[in-house]
């Protein structure tokens, strides 16, 4: 199971607090004066959307707060969003992205999509991703997300239909050549 990562307080680990806080001034001192969202809201654009914000992300090249030593802090506990890389050798891709060192294996459907599709549904809302470094602010301003509660069994079963439709949309796009 993943690790929820929420706010920060006086027990956390003052090299992490210190790293996430760097990052997340980062981030927000070298947003883009162009938005990254489309005109248009189309899922196609959407997707495109998050696509930029990524590669945008990527060419900050920002550690992981979590990696000490060349080693993930957090491994039996890291969030979903990590699990879903697959990064097998050096710690290269969570020490800032560095092309041609570590090993990924790209997930053929990726669970954390599916989620996202189900927490936009439930709470009427667009799909959102936030950035690692800024998920402990982001918790603060929406503590109250994690209150609301729903029925089990159609939880479940919603799940697995995102799950169908995110396998479907991946089955369905090209492989780049």
């Amino acid at each position: 199971m993943g690790r929820e990562i929420g706010p920060l307080s006086e027990s956390s680990d003052p090299a992490t607090v210190r790293t996430l806080t760097t990052a997340a001034n980062r981030i927000v001192d070298q947003w883009p004066a162009s938005p990254f969202a489309q005109t248009d809201s189309t899922d196609e654009s959407h997707a495109n959307d998050i696509e930029a914000v990524g590669q945008w992300y990527a060419s900050l090249n920002l550690p992981c707060a979590f990696l000490n030593q060349g080693a993930c802090t957090i491994y039996n506990e890291r969030p979903l969003a990590c699990q879903e890389h697959l990064v097998w050798g050096s710690s290269a891709h969570c020490d800032g992205f560095q092309p041609g060192l570590g090993n990924s294996l790209e997930a053929p459907v990726k669970v954390l999509d599916a989620l996202g599709q189900l927490a936009a549904e439930l709470e009427q809302t667009e799909v959102q991703a936030v950035m690692m470094p800024l998920v402990p602010f982001w918790y603060e301003e929406n503590r109250h997300r994690a209150l609301q509660t729903w029925n089990g069994p159609e939880l479940v079963s919603r799940f697995l239909d995102c799950l169908a439709d995110t396998t479907a949309q991946t089955a369905s796009v090209p492989e780049a050549a």
